[in-house]
């Protein structure tokens, strides 16, 4: 009987969200599967995996360059910001996501530090209250 309460209780608690059940998570997934409908998309995710799971989009981590950790700023010139884009272009990525639910908070600042340092090769195209998504041209036109 005390067995048969114990599965009772267990099956009665409330099953945490799947991130991509998260409504910031699925508003992304939403718009991004409805925008690589029209147009080819590889971007750079905190959880890259999931993405292409839910959305079949290909994608990488965040990452870190060389040098890159401990500045307060990047510029686009510096040469671990260089390093950063020429990861972006090898890797053929035509957007970016920052916003990162604090999994890993360095690598989306960092992001987040290119972005701003070089805002001349990126450009908004989405938001929502967690996540923003950048386009991102190779070289500057």
């Amino acid at each position: 009987m005390i067995a048969l309460l114990g599965v009772i209780s267990v099956r009665s608690e409330a099953r945490p969200l799947y991130f991509a059940e998260e409504p910031q998570v699925s508003n992304l997934f939403e718009w991004l599967s409805a925008r690589s409908s029209s147009e080819a998309m590889r971007l750079v995710f905190i959880k890259p995996r999931i993405l292409t799971w839910e959305t079949g989009i290909p994608a990488m981590g965040l990452f870190m360059t060389p040098g890159s950790e401990w500045r307060t700023e990047l510029k686009c010139g510096d040469s671990a910001t260089r390093t950063y884009l020429q990861q972006l272009k090898q890797n053929e990525i035509t957007h970016v996501v920052v916003g990162d639910y604090g999994l890993a908070e360095i690598l989306d600042e960092l992001l987040r530090k290119v972005i701003a340092g070089c805002d001349s090769r990126f450009w908004l195209e989405f938001q929502n209250d967690s996540f923003a998504v950048y386009g991102f041209l190779e070289t500057p036109g």
